[in-house]
């Protein structure tokens, strides 16, 4: 199909330089067709007359103010510039570091020269950073129980709880030395306790022999009765007369009782949490360069001016200058046939005229075609690997990124540069990645074909560098490429 294509091409260019010269010989020149319309004069306006060295100069506008540079537009330079060989051309790769609110837009992607070349933007590429911080944080929370008892405390409190505050996120763990319980309420009684006491051997039952008050437990208690009791007596007038007594005092006071209700218990909880933040992106944009062809046509040839030879001699007369607005004398017309005798003479430029148009049209083609081929062409370069710091260039082999599923064939090369470690190293170029970015990949070595995928950070590398072991593994593992 390319070699069609390039037969067409040439002949077609063959056919473009012998057209001309076919049409010279047969065709008539076109009639040359001069507009004659004439084109009004602009109508003067009317206003004052004016004579000439009145006329009245009208000052300079002046300058717009200059720029405060805060109104200045804020240009982005790039933070790196590298040159380096991509695909055969020499590249150029602008990294620029740009915030998360500031729009790529912003990088230049215009054509530039430097160094006899030509670049133009080809791809942009792009890095996100992310920035992480961490601290420690601390929360409390309370629980309420009917008791101070332990264990009940530590039912009703989790051993760990999520945390998320202000873009931080975490676990934190209960402290347990920070536990505190104190009582969260309580209620009073009033009640009346009493006391007794025995006074014997009084001489009379008299109120007054009687302490009013006593104390117990350093409450005081108040007499509020008394029970007498003859203890002894004699006989007096046929009757018995009592000698001694004994009190029986009854004391009594007002008891209040504080009961507690409830119990509050506090804890705390403390760990190390961590925040994520979109930070500044990178992003590189790559620019090709390409020589810059510099064609250089030699002008016409200025016939010299007229120089009399002796003051006698006059110029010749030139034609009579139109009135403005005229059209010029149109020249008579050609023939549109050529005589008989004319047509019949044979014409020896014409062969020179084709064949070199033919040589022409099939260089050009031929050069169009290997170039083609070479450009479009994809390949990977292969290593031998032999140990550490003993890794060889084995060779380049081709790879074909129509295909469902591209192979890799390593049988030859392996023979030729074989491996004392079974390990070869294989560089795949940016532009052949780009074809098999998340695609699945047959590496071959004799009988063994191993399925490898591209992954997508393999974008992020000039040149991706897949190593492949293919040392025999024992039953029942699997090989990881």
């Amino acid at each position: 199909m390319k070699t069609l294509k390039v037969v067409s091409i040439a002949v077609t260019l063959a056919m473009l330089c012998v057209t001309p010269l076919q049409a010279s010989q047969n065709n008539a020149p076109p009639p040359i067709v001069i507009d004659t319309t004439l084109t009004p004069l602009p109508t003067p306006q009317p206003g004052p007359p004016t004579f000439p060295g009145t006329e009245t100069e009208q000052p300079p506008a002046a300058p717009p103010p200059p720029l405060h540079p805060s109104e200045m537009p804020w240009v982005w330079h790039p933070v790196s510039v590298v040159n380096e060989v991509m695909y055969g051309f020499n590249a150029i790769r602008r990294t620029y570091a740009l915030p998360p609110d500031i729009n790529p837009a912003v990088i230049s992607q215009a054509d530039f020269e430097m160094a006899g070349q030509l670049f133009r933007f080809a791809y942009i590429l792009q890095q996100p950073v992310t920035n992480e911080s961490f601290m420690e944080a601390r929360v409390t929370v309370s629980v309420e129980t009917t008791n101070n008892d332990i264990t009940e405390i530590l039912s009703r409190l989790d051993s760990e709880m999520a945390y998320s505050r202000d873009g931080f996120t975490g676990t934190l763990v209960l402290n347990l030395h920070s536990i505190s319980t104190s009582p969260s309420g309580s209620r009073s009684t009033t009640t009346t306790a009493t006391r007794q006491r025995t006074f014997p051997h009084l001489s009379s039952p008299d109120n007054a022999l009687i302490p009013r008050t006593i104390t117990d437990g350093g409450r005081t208690f108040t007499l509020t009765n008394v029970d007498w009791v003859s203890a002894a007596g004699v006989p007096v007038d046929n009757q018995q007369q009592a000698t001694s007594f004994t009190a029986h005092a009854t004391y009594s006071a007002q008891v209040t009782t504080t009961r507690t209700t409830g119990y509050v218990t506090t804890a705390e909880y403390i760990g190390t949490v961590f925040r994520t933040m979109e930070g500044t992106t990178f992003f590189t944009a790559v620019f090709l360069g390409e020589p810059i062809v510099e064609v250089w046509l030699e002008p016409d040839p200025i016939p010299p001016a007229y120089e009399p030879n002796n003051d006698f001699e006059e110029p010749p007369e030139l034609p009579p200058a139109l009135p403005p607005g005229l059209p010029p004398e149109i020249p008579p017309e050609l023939p549109s046939e050529l005589p008989p005798e004319a047509s019949q003479q044979p014409s020896n430029n014409v062969l020179p005229f084709v064949i070199g148009g033919l040589l022409l049209a099939g260089i050009v083609g031929a050069g169009a075609w290997f170039g083609a081929k070479k450009f479009y062409g994809h390949t990977v370069e292969v290593y031998s690997n032999n140990g550490p710091n003993n890794i060889a260039k084995a060779g380049t082999l081709k790879i074909d990124v129509k295909v469902p599923q591209p192979e890799i064939d390593l049988t030859d090369l392996a023979i030729k540069y074989p491996s004392t470690l079974n390990k070869y190293l294989i560089r795949i170029p940016l532009r052949t990645v780009e074809k098999l970015v998340n695609r699945t990949i047959d590496i071959k070595l004799g009988e063994q074909i191993f399925e490898v995928t591209i992954p997508q950070n393999a974008l992020m590398q000039s040149t991706f560098e897949l190593p492949v072991d293919f040392t025999p593994v024992d039953d029942g593992e699997d090989y990881d490429g």
